[in-house]
């Protein structure tokens, strides 16, 4: 018996016969390892399909995770580079009865091409971010949430910009960057 489930395939050819009944083949079987062989290759192929699929789904957010990060550690940066903004607590400089371990900050940014990517540590609920162009006036507000990473689009104009973001509870967070 071969993989096909068939014992034998006869072939008899009598001139007698007609072109119909020279071939003789047990057609069930035959049906039944046809079936079983287009299974496994449509099995076969929708694995295939699908691990290709995964690939480029990984590959996909490979590229998205590489833009949301950043290479450089300045605060300045020219047109089209990607910048890390420090982001610090406005509470972080008051002044307080003795020595303090430092406060984390929850938060870090990361401007490329007109676009500020925040991504925050645990979650503080909605915040408001409001981004300013010291040079221009213009301003940008946007409420963000911070489960994973959220991105705002701001300007690409030249100038110095300054970054505040509040909590729900009122805690501001600053940090500023500079595009010439």
């Amino acid at each position: 018996m071969d993989i096909f489930g068939v014992d034998r395939l006869s072939f008899s050819i009598n001139e007698q016969q007609t072109d119909n009944q020279a071939i003789q083949i047990p057609t069930d079987r035959l049906k039944h390892g046809l079936k079983l062989l287009s299974s496994i290759i449509y099995t076969i192929s929708l694995h295939r399909q699908i691990l290709i699929l995964n690939h480029m789904k990984k590959v996909f957010i490979s590229v998205l995770f590489f833009l949301t990060l950043g290479f450089g550690a300045s605060a300045k940066a020219e047109i089209n580079e990607r910048i890390e903004i420090p982001i610090t607590s406005e509470n972080e400089n008051s002044h307080s009865k003795g020595p303090r371990m430092p406060e984390r900050i929850p938060i870090s940014c990361e401007y490329v091409d007109g676009y500020l990517s925040f991504t925050f540590n645990y979650d503080l609920g909605v915040v408001s971010v409001v981004v300013t162009n010291e040079t221009t006036g213009e301003h940008w507000q946007n409420m963000l949430p911070t489960t994973g990473v959220a991105i705002m689009n701001v300007s690409e104009v030249l100038g110095n910009y300054k970054i505040e973001i509040t909590t729900i509870n009122n805690k501001v967070y600053c940090g500023d960057y500079e595009i010439n």
